[in-house]
């Protein structure tokens, strides 16, 4: 707040002009002495160039006297002060003065420096408080209009975030003053994507944006969820035509954002509708469009139907059922190859978000169980760089946690394929002993069970010699290639059994053991029951 009084003489009688600017010491107490001039047409202009706080004037003067001037002051700036001077002792004067808004009367004949200064100063003590109480009271106009557009903005949230009840919304609107009619509603969202960190605060984002033909939007609130993201709510003119008019202002809106956003950016607006209490559905499913779109990224401008949603649903578990088949025979890059495919087919398909990243979830939750049984059989991850599995309870709920936190599916994808990477480099090292041969060999076996494998064929394949191969092979594993191959055909049966419908007879032939009396026995041997019978314990039949 500025401290300084500034202070305007006025008489025609140069040494009392002089006299008043000079005898006081007025800087000394806080006054800047702005002019001094010999009449009250001169002192109207020098007051256009620089208003005073205080006026000393005297009364009789040549083109605009005292009691003029004082009119014309009280008028242009009322919350001057003015010190009438003169030398006639005549109470009609004074009277006249005080009726114009004069502060104080002063007869020359009693002036005294000291007198005026006590004046000045009594004058200079109102001003501050007049100052004071208008800045108050501009600050509580301020906190008044923020707290007012911050209840605003809570009515218009809550509109969107829950179903409200319209006679409340009615009474709450009228209260608050809120230019926000029941029909013609309508909603816009606006994304706008930005490859760096946004410098801009949300609320100054709000005010950059572009804004609505008034003839035809008159009315309206913008919110601001995030500094690249905003919201509108508000009301078509009543005499709109409502759906073209929208769909019209809304294309020539999104011609006037790359003024204000560089990037890529995206509306998506709902259809007009009615009923306070329909503007969480209405916003609901402006929230469904965006996600997929924005997740598959094709950024443009989209009406939003809340009876037709976009995207596609994704079947999860029959692609779940298959790759858990191809994991537990440790056929790692076949079942890799089942989510690549579904995922090359994304951006086609534009399946559901969610659907996607529990697809991509329960893919990782089954390769963190195949690695801690990996872990469970083989020391050989004492070493590792990996948090063992079995130890950390929370691993599962935290890669689901992190992928399901992705709004875009390139940033899926990235993440997915790294956390696959390094657990199918994990489970291979278990499952595999280190003798190249010997992993080759496993791999082949897992590939073709349910075709005949031999030996021989195996070291023809691999390019080494069949003794060299069931010698490394035993050391290895520690068990003959044969007794390896019946029980690598025997597991896979049994999750055969265990994930699927099919007969006992054509699970035998998938497995590679066509004789189903032999498969039998060495079922039986494996697991102590014979295989409808493990069908049975395992899917809980009969109890």
């Amino acid at each position: 707040m500025n401290q300084q009084i500034k202070v305007l003489i006025v008489d025609d009688e140069q040494i009392i002009r002089e006299g008043l600017r000079l005898t006081i010491d007025w800087e000394k107490y806080g006054f800047t002495v702005i002019g001094a001039t010999s009449n009250g047409e001169k002192a109207l202009h020098l007051c256009e160039e620089q208003t005073p706080d205080l006026v000393i004037t005297d009364i009789r003067m040549p083109v605009m006297d005292g009691l003029e001037l004082t009119k014309e002051l009280i008028a242009r700036y009322p919350k001057i002060k003015i010190i009438i001077l003169s030398a006639y002792d005549d109470f009609k004067y004074a009277q006249k003065a005080i009726s114009y808004g004069a502060s104080e009367y002063l007869l020359k004949s009693e002036l005294e420096c000291e007198h005026l200064l006590m004046l000045a100063l009594k004058a200079a003590e109102n001003i501050f408080s007049e100052r004071k109480l208008q800045l108050e009271s501009e600050q509580y106009k301020q906190q008044f209009a923020r707290h007012l557009v911050e209840l605003q903005s809570n009515l218009c949230w809550n509109l969107l975030i829950s179903p409200q009840y319209p006679r409340e919304i009615k009474e709450e609107i009228s209260r608050l003053s809120m230019d926000l009619r029941e029909d013609k509603l309508f909603l816009v969202h606006v994304y706008m994507e930005n490859d760096k960190p946004a410098e801009k605060s949300p609320e100054s984002g709000i005010s950059e944006m572009p804004r609505f033909h008034p003839q035809l939007i008159p009315s309206g609130y913008w919110l601001s969820s995030s500094a690249n993201h905003y919201i509108f709510i508000g009301n078509l003119a009543a005499s709109g035509q409502a759906a073209s008019s929208l769909c019209q202002e809304i294309q020539s809106f999104g011609k006037k954002l790359p003024a204000i956003h560089q990037g890529r950016y995206s509306i998506f607006y709902s259809p007009v509708f009615t009923g306070f209490e329909n503007v969480f559905q209405n916003n609901e499913a402006i929230r469904k469009y965006s996600q997929t779109y924005l997740f598959y990224e094709k950024p443009g401008i989209y009406l939003c139907d809340a009876s037709a949603f976009p995207g596609n649903p994704l079947s999860v578990m029959p692609i779940i059922t298959k790759y858990i088949q191809f994991v537990e025979c440790g056929q790692l890059s076949s079942a890799a190859d089942i989510i690549h495919e579904v995922c090359a087919s994304l951006p086609l398909h534009m399946y559901f978000p969610d659907d996607v990243k529990e697809l991509l979830a329960l893919s990782c939750s089954i390769l963190e169980e195949k690695a801690a049984s990996v872990e469970a059989s083989h020391d050989i991850f004492s070493s590792s760089p990996f948090p063992k599995f079995q130890e950390s309870s929370a691993q599962n709920e935290s890669i689901r946690k992190s992928l399901f936190k992705h709004k875009k599916l390139s940033a899926l994808l990235e993440n997915y394929h790294e956390y696959e990477s390094s657990l199918t480099q994990l489970i291979e090292r278990g499952l595999y002993p280190c003798h190249p041969i010997v992993k080759q060999a496993i791999q082949y076996i897992h590939k073709h069970l349910n075709e005949e494998i031999t030996l021989q064929l195996i070291a023809r394949e691999i390019y080494c010699n069949p003794t060299y191969l069931s010698q490394v092979f035993k050391k290895e594993v520690h068990m003959n290639f044969s007794d390896f191959l019946v029980q690598a055909r025997l597991k896979r049966a049994m999750l055969l059994l265990a994930t699927t419908s099919l007969p006992i007879g054509e699970i035998a032939e998938q497995v590679g053991i066509p004789n189903q009396s032999y498969f039998s026995r060495s079922f039986i041997r494996l697991t102590g029951m014979q295989p409808s019978k493990y069908r049975q314990e395992f899917l809980g039949e009969g109890r």
